[in-house]
């Protein structure tokens, strides 16, 4: 909606009474004449849009180019190597090209973690999910799900996806946040994050199986029992 703009020629008089007739018409609009304004006010954007990315194309590309820049097939896939550099103070795997940048891993031995921050060997149980257990593709499909079944809390934000038709972005307003709930589910409702893990013995399990139907039972278990 430009009808913030200064128009060509407009005194600020003129421009002040314009804002408020707009603003008187919009305070006594009906929902049906809200929606229908919206709706146009979208259809500009839209059109607005299109235009002025067909200006850009022909006017910076050029007619002949301009399918081949949106066209990904035609760009040769860049390959930044393999990660099998090892930092010599922190044996941090890297790529070549990082071993020039001070601000890597642990910057150059600037950063060294205290002995009781030393990382505990990775349990096998859940390297064998990854590598070589008979349900290891239902672990892949579903590897977001097992997470999530464990997780003490959701993630709360609220989301604010940037303008255009751009690759996807995940752009949040404001702050992120953890919700807990309470300690016990209201009744009749299924416990969920922080809540499951006060239940006792087969309980944790059959509580995450239900909120997680596509996860076999003996994923699910193998992950629990690790992590106790």
């Amino acid at each position: 909606d430009r009808s913030n703009n200064r128009r060509d020629g407009e005194t600020e008089e003129q421009y002040n009474a314009r804002l408020q007739y707009a603003r008187d018409r919009r305070a006594n609009e009906t929902r049906e004449q809200t929606n229908a304004r919206q709706q146009r006010d979208r259809q500009q954007h839209r059109t607005r849009y299109a235009n002025d990315r067909a200006t850009y194309f022909n006017t910076n590309v050029g007619f002949a180019n301009r399918d081949a820049l949106l066209d990904p097939t035609v760009h040769q896939p860049v390959s930044l190597g393999l990660r099998n550099e090892e930092c010599s103070h922190c044996s941090a795997l890297l790529f070549h090209q990082e071993l020039r940048w001070k601000n890597s891993c642990c910057g150059r031995g600037d950063t060294v973690l205290p002995d009781e921050c030393t990382l505990k060997p990775y349990p096998t149980e859940l390297f064998n999910l990854l590598e070589g257990h008979i349900n290891s593709t239902n672990f892949w499909d579903y590897i977001r799900r097992y997470n999530s079944a464990f997780a003490f809390a959701s993630f709360g934000a609220q989301a604010s996806p940037p303008p255009g038709h751009g690759p996807y972005c995940f752009r949040i307003h404001g702050q992120t946040y953890h919700r807990t709930g309470i300690l016990h589910p209201e009744h009749g409702t299924a416990p969920s994050f922080a809540q499951i893990y006060i239940l006792e013995g087969t309980g944790q399990l059959q509580a995450r199986l239900n909120n997680n139907a596509d996860c076999l039972p003996n994923l699910m278990s193998i992950i629990q029992n690790s992590l106790t």
